[in-house]
């Protein structure tokens, strides 16, 4: 492998494969032909072509410096790890899932004051649901009402909803 540095820092900036063909010009660094890069800031004032380099496993740009051996350069900072993926928001989950996971956050209790102050006949609605239901869906208007009424918003029903969920569905 090939190495492009900072003449004065010594800090590896690009890695290239040997068979490609880097062109360190007054103006710009050419790499590969047909060009495949074109590096502006890497002239022939600040920038030099190491050859025949081994390179560290975890080798990045900006991570280390070469002077015939590569160190870690002492401006490196590791970049923070890749956020996890978000947990997708189930569509449904089982009313027994439901109620454990409203007994956990504390709220199972205010279901029922919720449900008596709606208006008829949405609360009797409403007390069917809740008794013989054996699934609650996310997007029921019913259950966005209800949540409203409990004190949770969008992203909390969310994650009552991702919580229940990992419950089980015994």
């Amino acid at each position: 492998m090939k190495t492009i540095l900072r003449r004065e820092t010594k800090v590896s900036l690009y890695l290239v494969d040997d068979a490609c063909p880097v062109i360190v010009g007054e103006d710009v660094t050419v790499i590969g032909d047909p060009p495949e890069l074109m590096v502006a800031d890497c002239t022939q004032n600040n920038c030099v072509v190491v050859e025949n380099v081994a390179v560290p496993n975890d080798w990045r740009g900006g991570k280390y410096t070469y002077d015939g051996a590569w160190t870690l350069s002492p401006k490196w900072v590791e970049p923070p790890p890749p956020a996890p993926e978000p947990v997708p928001v189930p569509n449904a989950v089982t009313m027994r899932q439901a109620r454990l996971a409203l007994l956990q956050a504390g709220k199972l209790a205010d279901v029922d004051a919720a449900i008596l102050a709606l208006p008829s006949p949405e609360k009797e609605q409403a007390q069917i649901e809740w008794e013989y239901a054996t699934e609650i869906k996310r997007d029921n208007a019913l259950v966005t009402k209800l949540a409203s009424a409990l004190g949770l918003d969008a992203p909390a029903l969310d994650a009552l909803f991702t919580m229940a969920a990992t419950l089980g569905a015994d």
